[in-house]
């Protein structure tokens, strides 16, 4: 369920100087409720329930039926433009009341910082409107995002250049602007014609898409099914390997896949 309140414009400036600019915000209410309770084929045996696996029930058992995201939040854009030259800035907030409200395991500071209550400023970018002969074309320079071959479906094309924020995709009320996350990038675009245009972007950086949060010990693959595994606290059939209590494997931190 998502409420979405008509985005407010205020318009700014002086036309005859040159200056004016636009402010565009969005307030958006979204719940989400849980109409079932656990379902036994996804919940690990150790826990109750019939799967072989304990690596993905947390959210699950965290979580009981009733509402389980009461979320607030908030889009503004500003766009500030001076003759063929402009600036436009993006950033976004939101609170969630319901996101701590678990049953089993406390979320950890990252978490809730991806989930209970955040703020952040998106794009930021300059950006020039100027002629080359008889040919319009536009520069940008900053943080954005460059859509290529948006797709409903289908994660695929140049869009996959951008990083996404996989959270904020699986929220309530959320817009594809939300989830395609801003790159340090040039962009180029020329229209030769009236029906032909040519883009070409530069990205210098990279950053690392924001994944589903994990509660403590999330950063882990489970082994066994309980508190011990099922072959023995030293894994003899397999040499004895992993961690001290070879229970599971930790992940390196990495940027790397």
């Amino acid at each position: 369920m998502a409420i979405c309140a008509p985005a407010a414009a205020v318009d700014f400036g002086n036309p005859v100087s040159g200056l004016n600019g636009t402010w565009d915000t969005t307030l958006t209410y979204g719940s989400t409720w849980r109409v079932q309770s656990d379902d036994n084929r996804i919940v690990c045996t150790s826990n109750g329930g019939n799967s072989r696996s304990c690596n993905y029930d947390d959210g699950t058992l965290n979580y009981g039926t009733g509402q389980v995201q009461n979320l607030f939040k908030f889009l503004s854009e500003v766009s500030l433009n001076y003759n063929n030259f402009g600036l436009f800035a993006r950033g976004r907030g939101f609170v969630d009341t319901k996101a701590d409200d678990t049953d089993r395991t406390d979320l950890t500071g990252n978490a809730k910082d991806k989930v209970e209550k955040h703020a952040e400023l998106l794009d930021i970018y300059g950006y020039a409107n100027f002629d080359i002969g008889s040919m319009p074309a536009q520069l940008r320079v900053g943080k954005q995002v460059v859509n290529w071959g948006e797709s409903t479906f289908y994660v695929s094309g140049l869009s996959s250049l951008n990083y996404f924020d996989v959270t904020a995709l699986r929220g309530a009320a959320v817009e594809l602007k939300e989830g395609l996350l801003p790159q340090e990038q040039v962009y180029f675009s020329i229209s030769p014609t009236d029906n032909l245009s040519l883009e070409a972007f530069y990205q210098w950086k990279w950053h690392d898409t924001n994944n589903d949060f994990a509660v403590e010990g999330g950063s882990f693959v489970m082994l066994g099914f309980g508190a011990w595994g099922d072959l023995g606290t030293d894994w003899t059939p397999y040499g004895g390997f992993f961690d001290p209590n070879f229970q599971h494997v930790p992940r390196l931190n990495s940027e790397e896949p």
